[in-house]
């Protein structure tokens, strides 16, 4: 009889207390926040951990916290936000991203040094308590403020068997240069955080240069496939051009080579067959067998020209060249050389050719770079034609124009005579033309 009187005191206590804390506030609105409707029992129930609702008829749903967070110790279940109280524990090398926490900690990945020594705990409480402080611990755990970027080397290799020093006068300047990468900074040739950095790509001193049988067109990750877009790093200007990897993440997170692209470059120089006229038949040089083909005309295309065994001599520059003669120079030689037949991409020395040089027979392509001298004194060039200055003047190197000529003063200058003798300028005076 004892214990029939306890048990049922025991479940009516039990039921009331629930009833106080989720029971419908009236038919309207339903049950208080952080309390669900069981429609099937037609009764409140409190939200368990993890859960939410903010009443009314709801049914308690799950609570979204940020990954690899823990509840807050001391919830309770009852809330109505949807982001119930959590603390998410990071490491020293992991951030949170304020526009997307609910990601958890992330880390800073290769690429980076740690600014903290150690590790770190973000609070979020419902209902306003604390919210100030949260965003505030949100934003000093921003990817800027954890992560430090590495100063990344880049190695720039000129990535060619072609030797540049063939061109006399003119310094070769293949050589390895070395850059340095630092995400959100870009690029420098300097590791030096207070050294300048481009983000949009590399200084010029860092590029390759271009000559005549070559030009540089960037770099690349291989060596032996520069033509692939998605491999070509920088552009020849030494623009940033692609990247291949997932957005957001940095363009390189370890030292890396890079390797110089180069493309072979077309000039139009002109070949002749010594003749009882001069110049009047052309010849052109098979680019597949090397043999010296000869043309009715410097226009022609292949299937106009046929085999020869005549001799094949340079076409003079002036009249035919692909280049302006600089001003005050004139067009001294062509510089020959040419690439192997066959794939090896060897590239040898063939002199220096003088118009009507023999061009040697040789199974190779072909190339001629003109070299430019300084106009003599005495002389003025313009357009690759020297012409002597008038009886009586003079003139400086590098003169271009028939003005530059003058008469000089002094011992050594123009005399002026008649019948009673002859006398000179000032040796510090000059009579221009």
């Amino acid at each position: 009889m004892k214990r029939a009187f306890v048990f049922p005191i025991f479940i009516i206590l039990t039921q009331n207390a629930f009833a106080l804390e989720c029971e419908i506030i009236d038919d309207k609105t339903g049950c208080p926040v952080g309390c669900g409707w069981n429609n099937e029992a037609g009764v409140c129930y409190e939200c368990p951990v993890g859960t939410y609702s903010a009443g009314g008829y709801d049914a308690c749903a799950e609570c979204k916290i940020p990954i690899g967070a823990d509840f807050l110790d001391g919830y309770t279940g009852r809330t109505g936000e949807n982001t119930c109280p959590w603390e998410l524990n990071c490491k020293k090398d992991e951030y949170v991203d304020s526009a997307d926490i609910f990601q958890g900690c992330k880390s800073c990945g290769p690429g980076y040094n740690s600014r903290l020594e150690t590790g770190y705990t973000i609070t979020y409480q419902v209902d306003g308590v604390g919210l100030d402080e949260f965003a505030h611990e949100v934003n000093r755990h921003s990817k800027k403020m954890v992560c430090d970027p590495l100063a990344i080397k880049l190695r720039l290799e000129p990535n060619t068997g072609f030797a540049g020093n063939r061109w006399p006068g003119m310094p070769s300047g293949y050589e390895t240069r070395i850059a340095y990468y630092k995400e959100g900074f870009g690029f420098s040739n300097s590791p030096d955080e207070n050294a300048e950095w481009n983000e949009n790509g590399l200084d010029s001193t860092l590029l390759q240069p271009s000559y005549a049988m070559k030009e540089f067109f960037g770099y690349s990750t291989d060596a032996d496939d520069c033509g692939e877009p998605t491999k070509l790093m920088f552009n020849k200007a030494g623009d940033f051009s692609s990247f291949v990897g997932e957005s957001g993440e940095p363009a390189f997170t370890s030292d890396t080579t890079l390797h110089a692209c180069w493309e072979n470059t077309n000039m139009a120089v002109f070949y002749a067959i010594t003749d009882s006229d001069g110049f009047s038949v052309w010849c052109t040089q098979d680019d597949v067998t090397g043999k010296w083909m000869e043309c009715t005309s410097s226009s022609s295309s292949m299937n106009e020209c046929i085999p020869t065994d005549k001799e094949c001599l340079v076409r003079d520059y002036g009249d035919y060249g692909d280049y302006t003669v600089p001003e005050g120079q004139d067009f001294a030689y062509y510089s020959c050389e040419y690439l192997i037949m066959g794939g090896s991409g060897k590239v040898d020395d063939c002199g220096n050719l003088m118009v009507r040089d023999m061009v040697p027979a040789m199974s190779a392509f072909m190339k001629l770079t003109p070299v430019f001298s300084d106009c003599p004194a005495g002389y003025y060039c313009n357009a690759g034609v020297q012409q002597r200055c008038p009886p009586g003047t003079t003139s400086d190197i590098e003169s271009s124009s028939i003005t530059d000529c003058y008469m000089g003063g002094g011992e050594n200058g123009v005399k002026f005579c008649d019948e009673k003798g002859c006398f000179t300028l000032p040796d510090d005076e000059k009579v221009l033309y």
